[in-house]
């Protein structure tokens, strides 16, 4: 368990949870970059609509968090992700032919 006394928070809704976070590493010209930056985030004492229920938080640009995603739009977004890449690998079989 965290402890949160030292931090200086001013309300209790400013209180969140991140939990590990996991990025792809994407070729960028003279290196990688890391792109769909995502982990589980809470704000537990959050007074909205979810009620500081956990969510997939998605930072898909590296400009911050652009999206939070619950359970069926979470795993939803991860069948795209999984399309696109088959979609990426028929892309690649088409450059037969060219160097590798």
């Amino acid at each position: 368990m965290r402890d949160h006394s030292a931090e200086d928070l001013a309300f209790l809704e400013d209180l969140s949870h991140e939990g590990e976070e996991i990025a792809l590493a994407a070729p960028e010209f003279g290196g990688v970059t890391e792109v769909l930056v995502a982990s589980i985030r809470q704000w537990p004492f959050a007074n909205d609509e979810d009620r500081g229920l956990p969510y997939l938080g998605l930072d898909a640009t590296g400009e911050g968090e652009v999206a939070n995603l619950r359970k069926g739009a979470a795993l939803a977004f991860a069948d795209q992700l999984v399309a696109h890449a088959e979609q990426i690998r028929r892309l690649a079989a088409a450059l037969e032919g060219a160097p590798s």
